[in-house]
Protein backbone atom coordinates (compact mmCIF):
# COMPACT_ATOMS: atom_id res chain seq x y z
CA UNK A 1 0.00 0.00 0.00
CA UNK A 2 2.70 2.62 0.70
CA UNK A 3 4.58 1.83 -2.90
CA UNK A 4 0.45 2.73 -4.36
CA UNK A 5 -0.30 5.72 -2.44
CA UNK A 6 3.18 7.33 -1.92
CA UNK A 7 5.90 5.89 -4.87
CA UNK A 8 3.67 5.02 -7.71
CA UNK A 9 3.14 8.82 -8.74
CA UNK A 10 -0.30 8.44 -8.81
CA UNK A 11 -1.27 11.36 -7.37
CA UNK A 12 -3.71 9.78 -4.60
CA UNK A 13 -3.72 11.15 -1.57
CA UNK A 14 -3.85 9.50 1.44
CA UNK A 15 -6.02 10.43 4.63
CA UNK A 16 -5.24 7.93 7.17
CA UNK A 17 -1.47 8.35 7.81
CA UNK A 18 0.83 5.38 8.25
CA UNK A 19 -2.04 2.70 9.59
CA UNK A 20 -2.18 -0.06 7.42
CA UNK A 21 0.34 0.69 4.59
CA UNK A 22 2.17 -2.59 5.38
CA UNK A 23 -0.48 -4.69 4.42
CA UNK A 24 0.00 -6.37 0.78
CA UNK A 25 -2.02 -5.75 -2.14
CA UNK A 26 -2.96 -8.97 -4.03
CA UNK A 27 -6.01 -7.45 -6.08
CA UNK A 28 -7.79 -4.75 -6.77
CA UNK A 29 -12.10 -4.41 -7.41
CA UNK A 30 -13.97 -1.48 -8.50
CA UNK A 31 -17.70 -1.13 -7.56
CA UNK A 32 -20.43 1.20 -6.18
CA UNK A 33 -22.81 -1.16 -4.44
CA UNK A 34 -23.25 -0.61 -1.10
CA UNK A 35 -21.70 -4.02 0.05
CA UNK A 36 -19.30 -5.20 -2.68
CA UNK A 37 -17.37 -7.59 0.01
CA UNK A 38 -18.98 -11.10 -1.61
CA UNK A 39 -17.01 -10.39 -4.72
CA UNK A 40 -13.99 -9.25 -3.12
CA UNK A 41 -10.75 -11.36 -1.72
CA UNK A 42 -8.48 -10.93 1.34
CA UNK A 43 -5.72 -8.42 0.04
CA UNK A 44 -7.71 -6.87 -2.47
CA UNK A 45 -8.17 -2.57 -2.86
CA UNK A 46 -11.83 -1.29 -3.20
CA UNK A 47 -12.02 1.63 -5.59
CA UNK A 48 -15.49 3.52 -5.50
CA UNK A 49 -17.21 6.83 -6.61
CA UNK A 50 -18.77 7.02 -3.32
CA UNK A 51 -22.22 6.71 -4.66
CA UNK A 52 -23.15 4.18 -2.00
CA UNK A 53 -22.26 6.18 1.13
CA UNK A 54 -22.71 10.22 -0.48
CA UNK A 55 -25.78 10.45 1.17
CA UNK A 56 -25.27 9.34 4.50
CA UNK A 57 -22.05 8.63 6.19
CA UNK A 58 -23.46 5.51 8.40
CA UNK A 59 -23.15 3.53 5.61
CA UNK A 60 -19.71 4.13 4.75
CA UNK A 61 -19.12 2.99 8.67
CA UNK A 62 -20.73 -0.12 7.56
CA UNK A 63 -18.69 -0.81 4.18
CA UNK A 64 -15.71 -0.43 6.57
CA UNK A 65 -16.60 -3.07 8.82
CA UNK A 66 -17.26 -5.24 6.50
CA UNK A 67 -14.08 -4.90 4.64
CA UNK A 68 -12.19 -5.09 8.20
CA UNK A 69 -13.97 -8.66 8.39
CA UNK A 70 -12.84 -9.56 4.62
CA UNK A 71 -9.07 -8.57 5.09
CA UNK A 72 -9.26 -6.03 2.79
CA UNK A 73 -5.80 -3.75 2.11
CA UNK A 74 -7.70 -0.19 1.57
CA UNK A 75 -10.17 1.97 0.52
CA UNK A 76 -10.36 4.43 -2.65
CA UNK A 77 -12.20 6.92 -3.38
CA UNK A 78 -12.73 9.10 -6.64
CA UNK A 79 -13.87 12.89 -5.44
CA UNK A 80 -15.71 15.05 -7.30
CA UNK A 81 -18.35 12.59 -8.95
CA UNK A 82 -20.70 12.29 -6.15
CA UNK A 83 -18.74 14.35 -3.20
CA UNK A 84 -15.88 16.40 -2.58
CA UNK A 85 -14.17 14.33 0.07
CA UNK A 86 -14.19 11.56 2.33
CA UNK A 87 -16.52 12.31 5.47
CA UNK A 88 -13.63 13.04 8.88
CA UNK A 89 -16.17 10.12 10.48
CA UNK A 90 -15.15 7.69 7.73
CA UNK A 91 -11.61 8.66 8.29
CA UNK A 92 -11.26 8.52 12.02
CA UNK A 93 -13.04 5.05 11.77
CA UNK A 94 -10.78 3.53 8.97
CA UNK A 95 -7.53 4.77 10.87
CA UNK A 96 -9.20 2.74 14.06
CA UNK A 97 -9.81 -0.25 12.14
CA UNK A 98 -5.46 0.35 10.21
CA UNK A 99 -7.32 0.48 6.80
CA UNK A 100 -5.90 3.21 4.77
CA UNK A 101 -7.85 5.12 3.02
CA UNK A 102 -6.91 7.50 -0.10
CA UNK A 103 -8.72 9.62 -2.49
CA UNK A 104 -8.48 9.77 -6.06
CA UNK A 105 -9.33 13.37 -7.53
CA UNK A 106 -10.87 13.78 -11.21
CA UNK A 107 -7.64 13.94 -13.16
CA UNK A 108 -6.48 10.33 -11.83
CA UNK A 109 -8.80 8.02 -14.01
CA UNK A 110 -9.75 4.59 -12.14
CA UNK A 111 -8.09 2.49 -15.27
CA UNK A 112 -4.35 4.00 -14.40
CA UNK A 113 -5.26 2.58 -10.48
CA UNK A 114 -6.22 -0.86 -11.74
CA UNK A 115 -3.53 -1.08 -14.48
CA UNK A 116 -0.69 0.01 -11.92
CA UNK A 117 -1.70 -2.56 -9.52
CA UNK A 118 -2.15 -5.15 -12.50
CA UNK A 119 1.47 -4.20 -13.78
CA UNK A 120 3.09 -5.17 -10.10
CA UNK A 121 0.95 -8.06 -9.80
CA UNK A 122 2.10 -9.57 -12.88
CA UNK A 123 5.58 -8.66 -11.67
CA UNK A 124 5.25 -10.29 -8.38
CA UNK A 125 3.93 -13.22 -10.05
CA UNK A 126 6.92 -13.74 -12.55
CA UNK A 127 9.13 -12.78 -9.26
CA UNK A 128 7.52 -15.95 -7.56
CA UNK A 129 8.07 -18.05 -10.49
CA UNK A 130 11.43 -17.70 -10.84
CA UNK A 131 11.85 -18.09 -7.22
CA UNK A 132 10.22 -21.32 -7.53
CA UNK A 133 11.75 -22.65 -10.43
CA UNK A 134 15.15 -21.58 -8.40
CA UNK A 135 14.12 -23.97 -5.37
CA UNK A 136 12.76 -26.79 -7.49
CA UNK A 137 16.39 -26.89 -9.88
CA UNK A 138 18.30 -26.78 -6.18
CA UNK A 139 16.02 -29.66 -5.01
CA UNK A 140 16.34 -31.65 -8.46
CA UNK A 141 20.52 -30.90 -8.49
CA UNK A 142 20.35 -32.74 -4.77
CA UNK A 143 18.80 -35.31 -6.01
CA UNK A 144 20.98 -35.71 -9.25
CA UNK A 145 23.96 -35.68 -6.88
CA UNK A 146 22.62 -38.68 -5.14
CA UNK A 147 22.69 -36.48 -2.14
CA UNK A 148 20.19 -38.29 0.73
CA UNK A 149 16.48 -37.11 1.78
CA UNK A 150 17.94 -35.76 4.76
CA UNK A 151 20.56 -33.16 2.81
CA UNK A 152 17.36 -32.64 0.49
CA UNK A 153 14.92 -31.63 3.86
CA UNK A 154 18.05 -29.55 5.34
CA UNK A 155 18.34 -27.47 2.49
CA UNK A 156 14.23 -26.82 1.64
CA UNK A 157 13.79 -25.75 5.34
CA UNK A 158 16.85 -23.85 5.04
CA UNK A 159 15.69 -22.12 1.57
CA UNK A 160 11.77 -21.62 2.67
CA UNK A 161 12.58 -20.41 6.72
CA UNK A 162 10.36 -22.42 7.88
CA UNK A 163 10.55 -25.78 9.69
CA UNK A 164 10.44 -29.52 7.64
CA UNK A 165 10.09 -32.66 8.81
CA UNK A 166 10.02 -36.20 7.12
CA UNK A 167 8.37 -38.72 8.58
CA UNK A 168 7.61 -42.69 7.96
CA UNK A 169 4.75 -44.09 7.63
CA UNK A 170 4.29 -45.09 11.62
CA UNK A 171 5.48 -41.17 12.11
CA UNK A 172 9.31 -41.67 12.96
CA UNK A 173 10.88 -38.86 12.48
CA UNK A 174 13.90 -39.63 9.00
CA UNK A 175 15.35 -36.21 8.33
CA UNK A 176 16.27 -33.57 9.31
CA UNK A 177 18.37 -37.00 10.83
CA UNK A 178 19.45 -35.83 14.73
CA UNK A 179 17.79 -33.18 14.86
CA UNK A 180 18.05 -30.47 17.60
CA UNK A 181 15.75 -30.66 20.77
CA UNK A 182 13.71 -28.07 19.17
CA UNK A 183 13.01 -29.79 15.74
CA UNK A 184 11.82 -32.94 17.41
CA UNK A 185 9.55 -30.76 19.72
CA UNK A 186 8.18 -29.56 16.52
CA UNK A 187 8.17 -33.15 14.79
CA UNK A 188 6.33 -34.45 18.01
CA UNK A 189 3.50 -31.72 17.65
CA UNK A 190 3.04 -31.53 13.50
CA UNK A 191 2.78 -35.82 13.69
CA UNK A 192 0.24 -35.35 17.03
CA UNK A 193 -1.74 -33.40 14.82
CA UNK A 194 -1.76 -35.23 11.85
CA UNK A 195 -2.72 -38.01 14.17
CA UNK A 196 -5.40 -36.03 15.77
CA UNK A 197 -7.18 -35.45 12.70
CA UNK A 198 -6.88 -39.41 11.57
CA UNK A 199 -4.21 -38.31 8.52
CA UNK A 200 -7.18 -36.48 6.83
CA UNK A 201 -5.91 -33.19 6.06
CA UNK A 202 -8.20 -32.56 2.46
CA UNK A 203 -7.07 -32.10 -0.82
CA UNK A 204 -5.27 -28.90 0.08
CA UNK A 205 -3.01 -30.75 2.85
CA UNK A 206 -2.86 -27.74 5.30
CA UNK A 207 -4.13 -27.19 8.62
CA UNK A 208 -4.80 -24.54 10.74
CA UNK A 209 -3.37 -24.71 14.62
CA UNK A 210 -3.27 -21.12 17.05
CA UNK A 211 -1.46 -18.90 15.12
CA UNK A 212 0.09 -21.75 12.30
CA UNK A 213 -0.34 -23.26 9.37
CA UNK A 214 0.57 -26.91 9.01
CA UNK A 215 1.50 -28.24 5.83
CA UNK A 216 1.19 -32.35 5.09
CA UNK A 217 2.16 -34.02 2.31
CA UNK A 218 1.88 -37.54 1.98
CA UNK A 219 4.55 -39.02 -0.14
CA UNK A 220 3.19 -42.50 -2.11
CA UNK A 221 4.56 -45.31 -3.78
CA UNK A 222 1.95 -48.03 -5.94
CA UNK A 223 -0.57 -46.88 -3.47
CA UNK A 224 1.42 -47.43 -0.11
CA UNK A 225 2.52 -44.15 1.63
CA UNK A 226 6.11 -44.15 2.12
CA UNK A 227 6.96 -40.97 4.16
CA UNK A 228 5.08 -37.72 5.34
CA UNK A 229 6.14 -34.53 4.40
CA UNK A 230 5.28 -31.79 7.33
CA UNK A 231 5.76 -28.13 7.50
CA UNK A 232 5.01 -25.10 9.91
CA UNK A 233 5.02 -21.59 8.88
CA UNK A 234 3.30 -18.76 10.60
CA UNK A 235 -0.79 -17.81 9.75
CA UNK A 236 -0.86 -15.23 7.34
CA UNK A 237 -1.78 -15.10 3.65
CA UNK A 238 -1.08 -18.20 1.67
CA UNK A 239 2.02 -18.32 0.41
CA UNK A 240 2.51 -20.18 -3.13
CA UNK A 241 6.44 -20.96 -2.52
CA UNK A 242 5.77 -23.13 0.24
CA UNK A 243 3.17 -25.11 -1.46
CA UNK A 244 4.69 -25.78 -4.82
CA UNK A 245 8.08 -26.29 -2.87
CA UNK A 246 6.41 -29.14 -0.68
CA UNK A 247 4.68 -29.98 -3.75
CA UNK A 248 7.89 -30.07 -5.83
CA UNK A 249 9.45 -31.88 -2.76
CA UNK A 250 6.96 -35.17 -2.36
CA UNK A 251 7.35 -35.48 -6.03
CA UNK A 252 11.28 -35.84 -5.59
CA UNK A 253 10.82 -37.84 -2.74
CA UNK A 254 8.83 -40.61 -4.99
CA UNK A 255 11.08 -40.23 -7.33
CA UNK A 256 13.61 -41.42 -4.94
CA UNK A 257 12.06 -44.07 -3.60
CA UNK A 258 11.31 -45.72 -6.76
CA UNK A 259 14.84 -45.44 -7.55
CA UNK A 260 15.76 -47.08 -4.22
CA UNK A 261 13.09 -49.46 -5.07
CA UNK A 262 14.95 -50.38 -8.52
CA UNK A 263 18.13 -50.72 -7.17
CA UNK A 264 17.07 -52.94 -4.85
CA UNK A 265 14.96 -54.97 -7.29
CA UNK A 266 18.10 -55.58 -9.19
CA UNK A 267 20.72 -56.04 -6.48
CA UNK A 268 17.87 -58.91 -5.38
CA UNK A 269 18.10 -60.52 -9.35
CA UNK A 270 21.49 -60.82 -9.27
CA UNK A 271 21.58 -62.70 -5.99
CA UNK A 272 18.88 -64.54 -7.15
CA UNK A 273 20.20 -65.51 -9.95
CA UNK A 274 23.27 -66.66 -7.98
CA UNK A 275 21.65 -68.91 -5.68
CA UNK A 276 19.67 -70.60 -8.55
CA UNK A 277 22.78 -70.90 -10.48
CA UNK A 278 24.06 -72.19 -7.22
CA UNK A 279 21.75 -74.85 -6.86
CA UNK A 280 21.85 -76.20 -9.97
CA UNK A 281 25.53 -76.35 -9.56
CA UNK A 282 26.24 -74.24 -12.65
CA UNK A 283 29.25 -72.96 -13.45
CA UNK A 284 32.96 -74.16 -11.88
CA UNK A 285 33.80 -73.86 -8.46
CA UNK A 286 36.01 -70.95 -9.03
CA UNK A 287 33.52 -68.90 -10.36
CA UNK A 288 31.11 -70.12 -8.31
CA UNK A 289 32.65 -69.16 -5.03
CA UNK A 290 34.24 -65.99 -6.31
CA UNK A 291 30.33 -65.01 -7.15
CA UNK A 292 29.40 -65.68 -3.58
CA UNK A 293 32.20 -64.26 -1.72
CA UNK A 294 31.21 -60.79 -3.61
CA UNK A 295 27.73 -61.22 -2.15
CA UNK A 296 29.66 -61.60 0.97
CA UNK A 297 28.88 -65.71 1.37
CA UNK A 298 32.02 -67.61 2.43
CA UNK A 299 31.61 -71.37 1.84
CA UNK A 300 34.28 -71.86 4.00
CA UNK A 301 32.46 -71.30 7.11
CA UNK A 302 29.05 -73.56 8.33
CA UNK A 303 25.98 -73.04 5.79
CA UNK A 304 22.68 -74.52 5.28
CA UNK A 305 19.33 -73.93 3.35
CA UNK A 306 15.94 -73.10 4.34
CA UNK A 307 13.05 -73.66 2.79
CA UNK A 308 9.89 -72.05 3.71
CA UNK A 309 6.30 -72.66 2.27
CA UNK A 310 3.59 -70.07 2.54
CA UNK A 311 -0.07 -71.54 2.72
CA UNK A 312 -2.28 -70.14 1.23
CA UNK A 313 0.00 -68.84 -1.35
CA UNK A 314 -1.35 -65.36 -3.32
CA UNK A 315 -3.71 -66.11 -6.04
CA UNK A 316 -5.43 -69.41 -3.97
CA UNK A 317 -8.75 -68.90 -2.11
CA UNK A 318 -8.75 -65.31 -3.07
CA UNK A 319 -5.72 -64.68 -0.82
CA UNK A 320 -4.15 -61.99 -3.45
CA UNK A 321 -5.93 -61.04 -7.22
CA UNK A 322 -4.03 -60.76 -9.75
CA UNK A 323 -0.13 -60.65 -11.30
CA UNK A 324 0.80 -57.50 -9.91
CA UNK A 325 -0.53 -58.59 -6.05
CA UNK A 326 1.41 -61.67 -6.19
CA UNK A 327 4.70 -59.88 -7.33
CA UNK A 328 3.92 -57.59 -4.43
CA UNK A 329 3.26 -60.33 -2.20
CA UNK A 330 6.28 -61.79 -2.86
CA UNK A 331 8.72 -58.82 -2.61
CA UNK A 332 7.07 -58.44 0.36
CA UNK A 333 7.89 -61.52 1.79
CA UNK A 334 11.62 -61.18 0.42
CA UNK A 335 11.49 -58.06 2.07
CA UNK A 336 10.49 -59.67 5.39
CA UNK A 337 13.42 -62.13 5.62
CA UNK A 338 16.24 -59.30 4.32
CA UNK A 339 14.70 -57.09 7.48
CA UNK A 340 14.80 -60.41 10.10
CA UNK A 341 18.01 -62.01 8.98
CA UNK A 342 19.32 -58.58 8.03
CA UNK A 343 18.97 -57.17 11.97
CA UNK A 344 20.94 -60.65 13.06
CA UNK A 345 23.78 -59.38 10.79
CA UNK A 346 23.72 -63.00 8.93
CA UNK A 347 24.92 -63.25 5.14
CA UNK A 348 22.05 -64.78 3.16
CA UNK A 349 20.83 -65.58 -0.31
CA UNK A 350 17.15 -65.88 -1.17
CA UNK A 351 14.70 -66.72 -3.77
CA UNK A 352 11.00 -68.08 -4.43
CA UNK A 353 11.24 -71.17 -6.23
CA UNK A 354 7.19 -71.44 -7.32
CA UNK A 355 5.52 -71.73 -4.56
CA UNK A 356 8.67 -72.26 -2.05
CA UNK A 357 10.99 -69.78 -0.67
CA UNK A 358 14.50 -70.92 -0.87
CA UNK A 359 17.29 -69.30 1.54
CA UNK A 360 20.79 -69.87 1.65
CA UNK A 361 22.23 -68.92 5.03
CA UNK A 362 25.73 -68.75 6.45
CA UNK A 363 25.49 -69.84 9.74
CA UNK A 364 29.02 -69.65 11.02
CA UNK A 365 29.56 -70.65 14.91
CA UNK A 366 25.57 -70.39 15.86
CA UNK A 367 24.84 -73.35 18.16
CA UNK A 368 21.71 -75.25 17.35
CA UNK A 369 19.58 -73.06 20.18
CA UNK A 370 21.00 -69.94 18.41
CA UNK A 371 19.57 -71.21 15.15
CA UNK A 372 16.36 -71.77 16.20
CA UNK A 373 15.53 -68.67 17.75
CA UNK A 374 16.57 -66.92 14.68
CA UNK A 375 14.66 -69.07 12.21
CA UNK A 376 11.78 -69.08 15.05
CA UNK A 377 11.66 -64.73 14.67
CA UNK A 378 11.53 -65.87 11.09
CA UNK A 379 8.19 -67.78 10.64
CA UNK A 380 6.68 -65.68 13.35
CA UNK A 381 7.63 -62.03 10.84
CA UNK A 382 6.51 -64.04 7.97
CA UNK A 383 3.03 -65.29 9.22
CA UNK A 384 2.77 -61.81 10.55
CA UNK A 385 3.45 -60.32 6.88
CA UNK A 386 1.37 -62.85 4.73
CA UNK A 387 -1.63 -63.84 7.77
CA UNK A 388 -1.09 -67.25 6.65
CA UNK A 389 0.37 -70.46 7.90
CA UNK A 390 4.18 -70.26 7.23
CA UNK A 391 6.39 -73.70 7.59
CA UNK A 392 10.12 -73.79 7.54
CA UNK A 393 12.62 -76.65 7.21
CA UNK A 394 16.62 -76.54 7.91
CA UNK A 395 18.73 -78.71 6.04
CA UNK A 396 22.20 -79.96 7.82
CA UNK A 397 25.19 -78.17 8.01
CA UNK A 398 27.22 -77.85 5.07
CA UNK A 399 31.07 -76.68 4.49
CA UNK A 400 32.82 -75.95 1.35
CA UNK A 401 30.96 -76.11 -1.52
CA UNK A 402 29.55 -79.99 -1.95
CA UNK A 403 26.75 -80.88 -3.77
CA UNK A 404 23.46 -78.93 -3.37
CA UNK A 405 20.81 -81.94 -4.27
CA UNK A 406 21.61 -83.33 -0.73
CA UNK A 407 21.31 -80.18 1.52
CA UNK A 408 18.30 -79.69 -0.81
CA UNK A 409 16.61 -82.97 0.02
CA UNK A 410 17.61 -82.54 3.85
CA UNK A 411 15.77 -79.13 3.86
CA UNK A 412 12.30 -80.86 2.15
CA UNK A 413 12.39 -83.93 4.63
CA UNK A 414 12.36 -80.91 7.51
CA UNK A 415 10.30 -79.18 5.86
CA UNK A 416 7.69 -82.06 5.55
CA UNK A 417 8.53 -82.59 9.47
CA UNK A 418 7.62 -78.90 10.10
CA UNK A 419 4.09 -79.73 7.96
CA UNK A 420 3.29 -82.66 10.11
CA UNK A 421 3.99 -80.52 13.46
CA UNK A 422 3.38 -77.08 12.56
CA UNK A 423 3.05 -75.96 16.16
CA UNK A 424 6.54 -76.38 16.73
CA UNK A 425 7.30 -74.21 14.17
CA UNK A 426 10.67 -74.74 12.11
CA UNK A 427 12.02 -77.92 12.16
CA UNK A 428 16.13 -78.98 11.72
CA UNK A 429 17.45 -81.63 9.69
CA UNK A 430 18.52 -82.75 12.69
CA UNK A 431 15.13 -83.36 14.44
CA UNK A 432 14.28 -86.23 12.17
CA UNK A 433 14.19 -89.69 13.41
CA UNK A 434 17.89 -91.43 12.64
CA UNK A 435 15.85 -93.81 10.70
CA UNK A 436 14.48 -90.97 8.25
CA UNK A 437 17.74 -89.20 8.50
CA UNK A 438 19.28 -92.73 7.16
CA UNK A 439 16.88 -92.11 4.02
CA UNK A 440 18.29 -88.57 3.33
CA UNK A 441 19.68 -88.78 -0.57
CA UNK A 442 18.27 -92.41 -1.10
CA UNK A 443 17.17 -92.76 -4.84
CA UNK A 444 13.16 -91.32 -4.73
CA UNK A 445 12.23 -93.83 -7.74
CA UNK A 446 13.95 -96.76 -5.06
CA UNK A 447 12.08 -95.54 -2.12
CA UNK A 448 8.69 -95.38 -4.32
CA UNK A 449 9.18 -99.37 -5.64
CA UNK A 450 10.30 -100.42 -1.92
CA UNK A 451 6.97 -98.53 -0.67
CA UNK A 452 5.08 -100.29 -3.38
CA UNK A 453 6.75 -103.52 -2.77
CA UNK A 454 6.00 -103.84 1.25
CA UNK A 455 3.52 -101.08 2.06
CA UNK A 456 1.22 -101.08 -0.63
CA UNK A 457 0.38 -105.25 -0.87
CA UNK A 458 -0.85 -104.90 2.60
CA UNK A 459 -2.90 -101.99 2.01
CA UNK A 460 -5.02 -103.14 -0.20
CA UNK A 461 -5.13 -106.26 1.76
CA UNK A 462 -7.03 -104.55 4.48
CA UNK A 463 -9.36 -103.26 2.46
CA UNK A 464 -10.80 -105.93 0.35
CA UNK A 465 -10.65 -108.19 3.59
CA UNK A 466 -11.43 -105.97 6.20
CA UNK A 467 -8.27 -107.09 8.27
CA UNK A 468 -5.07 -104.94 10.07
CA UNK A 469 -1.88 -106.59 8.68
CA UNK A 470 -0.58 -102.86 8.21
CA UNK A 471 -1.39 -101.52 11.50
CA UNK A 472 -0.05 -104.93 12.94
CA UNK A 473 2.65 -104.13 11.09
CA UNK A 474 3.75 -100.28 12.19
CA UNK A 475 3.06 -101.51 15.94
CA UNK A 476 5.40 -104.74 15.51
CA UNK A 477 8.17 -102.03 14.48
CA UNK A 478 7.16 -99.09 16.88
CA UNK A 479 7.87 -101.72 19.78
CA UNK A 480 11.54 -103.09 18.59
CA UNK A 481 9.79 -106.14 16.93
CA UNK A 482 8.86 -107.65 20.71
CA UNK A 483 5.71 -109.88 20.17
CA UNK A 484 4.44 -109.15 23.41
CA UNK A 485 4.87 -105.19 23.75
CA UNK A 486 3.02 -105.12 20.40
CA UNK A 487 0.20 -107.44 21.57
CA UNK A 488 -0.10 -105.45 23.82
CA UNK A 489 0.08 -102.26 22.35
CA UNK A 490 -2.82 -103.90 19.96
CA UNK A 491 -5.07 -105.26 22.77
CA UNK A 492 -5.15 -108.70 21.16
CA UNK A 493 -3.88 -112.11 22.11
CA UNK A 494 -0.16 -113.44 20.91
CA UNK A 495 -1.75 -116.06 19.32
CA UNK A 496 -4.24 -113.54 16.76
CA UNK A 497 -0.94 -111.64 16.86
CA UNK A 498 1.18 -114.66 15.74
CA UNK A 499 -1.44 -115.43 12.82
CA UNK A 500 -1.58 -111.98 11.91
CA UNK A 501 2.29 -112.12 11.49
CA UNK A 502 2.06 -115.00 9.70
CA UNK A 503 -0.46 -113.55 7.37
CA UNK A 504 2.14 -110.86 6.39
CA UNK A 505 4.66 -113.54 5.90
CA UNK A 506 2.33 -114.95 2.87
CA UNK A 507 0.93 -111.55 1.58
CA UNK A 508 4.62 -110.40 1.23
CA UNK A 509 6.88 -113.23 0.43
CA UNK A 510 8.92 -111.81 3.28
CA UNK A 511 10.66 -113.13 6.41
CA UNK A 512 10.11 -111.85 9.76
CA UNK A 513 12.97 -113.61 11.41
CA UNK A 514 15.34 -112.62 8.65
CA UNK A 515 17.02 -109.12 9.93
CA UNK A 516 17.68 -107.83 5.51
CA UNK A 517 13.44 -108.02 5.20
CA UNK A 518 12.82 -106.70 8.62
CA UNK A 519 15.35 -104.01 7.84
CA UNK A 520 13.00 -103.17 4.41
CA UNK A 521 9.94 -103.69 5.79
CA UNK A 522 11.15 -100.76 8.64
CA UNK A 523 12.27 -98.15 5.48
CA UNK A 524 9.36 -98.65 3.45
CA UNK A 525 7.01 -98.10 6.30
CA UNK A 526 9.30 -94.65 6.88
CA UNK A 527 9.29 -93.89 3.28
CA UNK A 528 5.29 -93.56 3.56
CA UNK A 529 6.30 -91.37 6.77
CA UNK A 530 8.78 -88.91 4.93
CA UNK A 531 7.78 -88.80 1.78
CA UNK A 532 4.18 -88.77 1.05
CA UNK A 533 4.38 -86.91 -2.26
CA UNK A 534 6.03 -90.59 -3.67
CA UNK A 535 2.92 -92.41 -1.84
CA UNK A 536 0.21 -90.74 -1.98
CA UNK A 537 -0.30 -91.25 2.33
Amino acid sequence: MRELVQEAGLGLVLLTGEPGLDKAVEGIHLSDLEDPTPWMTSGMVLVTTGQSFAASSQVGMRLLDRLKDRGAAALGVGVGHYLESVPDVMVARARALRIPIFESPLAVPFRTIVKYVYNALASSDMHSLKRSIAVQTQLLDLLIDGRGVSDLITNLSSVLHIPIVLFDARGNVIAPAGGSAHTQAIGRRLWAEYSRVDRTVGPVGVLESNHERLYYQTVQLHGKVENVLAATAPQGPTSELIDTSLSFAQRLLALAHLRSQEQILAHRRIRSLLLEDFLAERGTSRELLRRLQEQDIDLERSWRLLLVEIDPWPGVDGHTNGGSGTFAFESGLLDTIDECLGAGAISFLSLVQGKLIVVLMEVGDLSLDELRVVLAALGNQLEAFSGSGVAVGCSAAAVGLVRTRAAMNQGREALQLARMKPADGARLFEDLPRALRFLNGQDPEAMADLYNRLVVPLAMHDAQHHTLLLPTLRALCANRLSAHETAEALLIHRNTLHKRLQRIESVLGVDLDCMDDVLELHMALRVGELHPELTGE
